[in-house]
């Protein structure tokens, strides 16, 4: 009992007698936990009118999603070459989450002030990776959108 007393003044002596920084030093280097889920809503996805214009990497639409700093750009073709570019931050809310497939609602606020609100459902291989993020365009349209790497 006596030794048990004795290791419990020596750890409290050592710790009073410690600075500040060096107990800190401690609690920084155990792991921390975040209770949010991650952004499964990262990299550029493109949607593409046909089979063919997905070959020749010509997409009419091309989302690229920055996860860590939370923003996107939305680039249109507009015809002849011509790209009407929008971007802004987003946000990504799940009501069902998996590491293959999730669901849920994603927050578009342009930087003009505008807004769009969609549901979304993103699937992906775990062996591939991203595949697609079916989203709703601002008329109400369904678009599948093919994770994109060029």
């Amino acid at each position: 009992m006596r030794k048990k007393a004795l290791l419990i003044i020596i750890v409290l002596c050592s710790v009073m007698l410690c600075s500040c920084d060096q107990v800190k030093g401690i609690f920084d280097a155990l792991p921390k936990f975040r209770r949010n889920l991650p952004n499964n809503i990262a990299g550029k996805y493109a949607y593409f009118l046909t089979e063919a214009d997905k070959k020749a990497g010509e997409y009419q639409r091309l989302f690229t999603f920055d996860s860590v700093e939370g923003t996107f750009t939305d680039e249109t073709s507009i015809g002849g070459g011509l790209k009407n570019i929008r971007s802004g931050k987003y946000s990504v809310k799940y009501q069902t989450y998996a590491i293959t497939k999730c669901n849920g609602t994603i927050s578009l606020v342009y930087e003009d002030g505008s807004k769009h609100s969609s549901g979304f459902l993103w699937t992906a291989t775990a062996i591939g990776g991203p595949e697609t993020l079916i989203i709703d365009d601002e008329t109400g349209n369904e678009l599948t959108l093919c994770f994109w790497e060029y």
